[in-house]
């Protein structure tokens, strides 16, 4: 190769090296919350996260099934956890309830 070819080569490198540079840190600002992103928050600030997160509650929620709200199958319980054992958790539902799952 000539010393023309070598320059345009290495011109078009470094442009698109810079450009997918550039789209990557876009890209990154773009994403939600990422643990690097809640290292850098004071304790409050995770907690507002987290209460965005969970639908504006900051419950627990317990995962009790894998059908979702299907017939017969589970879904998802929110509320505070107030009691646990090896087989069980025992959750107090936001409507007064609880429920073990």
């Amino acid at each position: 190769m000539n010393k023309k070819n070598i320059v345009i080569t290495v011109a078009v490198a470094v442009v698109f090296g810079a450009g997918g540079f550039f789209g990557g840190m876009k890209y990154q600002q773009s994403r939600p919350l990422s643990a690097q992103s809640f290292a850098n928050m004071t304790q409050q600030q995770r907690q507002q996260a987290f209460q965005g997160m969970a639908g504006g509650s900051g419950s627990a929620r317990a995962f009790t099934g894998g059908r979702g709200n299907l017939p017969g199958g589970g879904g998802f319980m929110s509320g505070e956890i107030i009691s646990k054992d090896g087989n069980s958790v025992t959750i107090k539902a936001q409507d007064g309830s609880s429920k073990i799952v």
